[in-house]
């Protein structure tokens, strides 16, 4: 593999290909021959066995450019990246645009029969619960007002006929009508 590089300011700042086996493991720096000809450069550079002695140097890069397999490739792109500092080519601006994944609306199935369609729900609802209800066995002052004249009352009320066990489900006015008209009718035969 042939990477691209570009060396950092303090290396001499420049483009070069390198051999990818010379690279540090950070990828920070690479190994450079000490060898100032091209042809002899070139030779090092696609030699397979190719090792790092004393005489190779440490430069700092900056970043990758471009890597191939190819050295000519990679040599039009050094040609093209000492012009500009866009590499890209056009086919590989088609390749990226077409490896990009193109995103989808979610799709949703609902699957139903047409019977339930006619139910309204599966499940019924559950009861309302009403504080009204739980308020009425509770007696307001305006209620104890009118019952403290029936509990002076002489006559025995059982415990069937108070309002809270047998006619809770009255209304409390009724209640204590009932009860207080039978009071004063037994009060008054007395």
């Amino acid at each position: 593999m042939f990477p691209l590089v570009e060396f950092a300011e303090e290396s001499g700042r420049g483009l070069s290909v390198i051999r990818s086996e010379g690279y540090t493991p950070r990828k920070k720096e690479v190994f450079w021959p000490s060898t100032n000809e091209s042809k002899k450069f070139e030779k090092i550079l696609l030699s397979e066995n190719q090792t790092f002695d004393d005489k190779w140097k440490l430069y700092s890069i900056k970043r990758c450019l471009y890597e191939s397999d190819d050295y000519k490739v990679i040599k039009k792109k050094l040609r093209r990246g000492e012009d500009t500092s866009d590499l890209q080519s056009e086919a590989d601006e088609v390749v990226a645009t077409l490896s990009k994944r193109k995103t989808r609306p979610t799709q949703r199935l609902l699957e139903f029969d047409s019977s339930e369609e006619d139910t309204a729900s599966k499940f019924s609802r559950p009861p309302t619960i009403s504080l009204d209800r739980q308020l009425r066995n509770v007696a307001s002052q305006q209620q104890l007002e009118v019952l403290e004249p029936v509990a002076q009352c002489s006559i025995p009320i059982s415990r069937s006929s108070t309002p809270q066990s047998s006619l809770s489900g009255l209304d409390s006015s009724i209640v204590e009508n009932s009860t207080l008209t039978t009071c004063l009718d037994n009060y008054t035969t007395q």
